[in-house]
């Protein structure tokens, strides 16, 4: 641990990632037992697929809303609404007795996964990007790697290039 990093740095990105992992696992149970939910609910591949698009559909739509709100709540609180809608999310699938609620869990699951991953820090523009950095000046490559090195630091470079006067030439 480096004296820059927080004392707890490591507890919150362990929690980080356990929250999103967790609110990724609906959707990627639906496709990993595909064969037993299709069984087990009596349903289609056309079905089966809008389940596991589902959740995905819900994160990328409410992700920007909801990163959002946790700046204003709070990342703790974003942290810990993610994880408990992921569990819900999980028990619901896992206890689904039919399509639509199945549905409505990755729904769930979609939800708990977009403030966890999608929050943009408050450090941002105005428009939602990095703010402008200054562009660093210009190095100067070193004499070996760019060729012989002429008056006053200064670099020659070589054509090599075939040099044509005209296309006739080109045939």
């Amino acid at each position: 641990m480096t004296s820059a990093q927080a004392p707890n740095a490591g507890g919150t990105l362990l929690q980080a990632v356990a929250v999103t992992t967790l609110g990724v696992l609906p959707a990627f149970l639906v496709g990993a037992l595909a064969v037993q939910i299709r069984a087990d609910l009596d349903i289609g591949p056309a079905r089966l697929g809008f389940a596991a698009i589902a959740p995905f559909a819900v994160s990328g739509i409410c992700a920007r809303l909801l990163g959002r709100l946790v700046q204003r709540i709070g990342a703790a609180k974003g942290i810990a609404a993610s994880a408990v809608l992921a569990a819900t999310a999980l028990g619901g699938a896992g206890l689904a007795p039919s399509f639509g609620v199945l549905i409505i869990a990755l729904v769930v699951g979609g939800l708990a996964c977009s403030p966890a991953s999608s929050s943009p820090p408050r450090s941002t523009g105005p428009h939602g990007s990095l703010p402008p950095q200054s562009p660093s000046p210009p190095q100067e490559p070193s004499g070996s790697a760019a060729g012989p090195s002429g008056p006053r630091g200064q670099h020659r470079t070589q054509d090599r290039r075939p040099h044509h006067r005209s296309p006739e030439h080109c045939r």
